[in-house]
């Protein structure tokens, strides 16, 4: 029996994708979004927003990639793929580049 690869929804909002670009970040980005789906090929989509700190709107804004995946794929407290990810991150790209954006990988709410 043969098996079906379906593809990883990406939402990228317009706002992450104009600061992406102003920061410069688009490829960085882009890159990041492609490794996740490497990573974990049981993601149901991926979604790309601009965060704002809570407590601090002046603070500088970040790009936040989450992968969302199926609530069977692991439990909530396993956190080694989001650990993997990030240390492949940080070891792809400089500081200047991760430190403008922030990871998650959550189950389906």
């Amino acid at each position: 029996m043969a098996t079906a690869t379906i593809p990883v929804s990406v939402t990228i909002r317009p706002e992450a994708l104009l600061l992406a670009d102003e920061l410069g970040m688009r490829e960085p980005m882009e890159r990041m979004i492609e490794q996740m789906k490497a990573m974990a090929p049981e993601l149901m989509r991926i979604d790309v927003e601009v965060e704002i700190h809570p407590e601090d709107p002046t603070f500088p804004h970040l790009i936040a990639i989450d992968g969302v995946e199926p609530q069977s794929a692991r439990p909530p407290t396993d956190l080694s793929l989001l650990h993997a990810y990030r240390q492949w991150v940080s070891a792809t790209f400089p500081t200047e580049v991760w430190n403008n954006f922030i990871f998650g990988i959550f189950p389906r709410g």
